[in-house]
């Protein structure tokens, strides 16, 4: 999950079912006001949390504001990150990745080194 600002939250989890998916957003997003997403069918439960419009990307990328290309990004440094640093991730181990990459992320336009940042987050 991506906010429009760029905090990005990473984590597994076991299946995608709406009541899994659904615990994650409402534990990791409290008051959300608009919920963006692609136009896959079982993402359209979405809109409990908040008003949620989406994409059909079989139709458009870009709607108004509605789009996914802050995610799809992500998705992207992700892969790339696997492929040309990590080489393998287990799934023991999957979630620390999530959490580094994720800060990483989020913090990527901060002014200063990411080591103060790191070291004003203990």
């Amino acid at each position: 999950m991506i906010e429009r600002d760029d905090y990005l939250r990473m984590s597994m989890i076991e299946n995608f079912k709406s009541l899994t998916t659904g615990r994650v957003i409402a534990k990791n997003f409290e008051n959300v006001h608009q919920i963006y997403s692609d136009g896959t069918h079982w993402l359209r439960f979405l809109h409990r949390y908040g008003k949620h419009d989406f994409v059909a990307h079989f139709k458009q990328y870009v709607k108004d504001d509605v789009h996914t290309n802050n995610i799809e990004s992500v998705w992207s440094l992700l892969k790339r990150g696997i492929n040309g640093v990590f080489h393998h991730i287990s799934t023991k181990h999957l979630q620390a990745y999530l959490d580094e990459f994720s800060f990483r992320f989020s913090f990527r336009k901060d002014k200063g080194s990411m080591f103060d940042a790191v070291l004003m987050s203990c």
